[in-house]
């Protein structure tokens, strides 16, 4: 659990702001981000929605399509569905449910 490298990437943000559509503005410069890195992730995990996206494909989905990489979405927010409290227990988690589908 070491740190291997560091990029960074800067760019203009063309795509305006438009809440559920994250992806298309910020995948482009976090492209450029990839697009810098020496060593080959085996996952990418992002600060972003995933599959539990409204529209089922979140900013983590896209770049996993777009760099042909597992992606695993981290975000802060839960923007749809339902799910179980989880206690403190280290390996405790709940299944997220949208419209009955796990």
């Amino acid at each position: 659990m070491e740190r291997v490298e560091t990029v960074t990437a800067k760019g203009k943000v063309d795509f305006p702001y438009i809440p559920g559509l994250l992806s298309f503005r910020e995948s482009p410069i976090l492209l450029k981000a990839f697009a810098k890195i020496m060593s080959t992730p085996d996952v990418v995990i992002l600060d972003a929605q995933g599959i539990a996206h409204p529209r089922g494909i979140g900013l983590a989905s896209h770049i996993e399509l777009l760099l042909d990489k597992p992606s695993i979405g981290c975000a802060k927010t839960r923007l749809i569905g339902d799910y179980g409290e989880i206690s403190e227990e280290v390996g405790c988690y709940s299944h997220l449910t949208v419209h009955d589908n796990v």
